[in-house]
């Protein structure tokens, strides 16, 4: 998966406008950023990165590009 199509993937997640994301938006900044978009956001990450990440990983993450990195990708 290429950066971009994590930034659209995390749009679909967190319920955002296509392209919005660039990847320095602040996580508690995001309005749908809740806790039901966190189990998405594992799931997806589960799916379609293969990546099984823990409530607290996310959490510690402050930005759209720290789940990116989190996720195994490069910047």
């Amino acid at each position: 998966m290429t950066l971009a199509e994590f930034f659209s993937e995390f749009e679909t997640t967190a319920s955002l406008p296509p392209g919005t994301v660039q990847g320095q938006e602040r996580l508690d900044s995001i309005e749908r950023w809740d806790s039901f978009a966190v189990v998405e956001f594992m799931s997806m990450a589960d799916e379609k990165l293969g990546v099984q990440l823990e409530p607290a990983q996310i959490a510690a993450c402050c930005q759209v590009s720290d789940l990116a990195v989190l996720c195994g990708l490069k910047l």
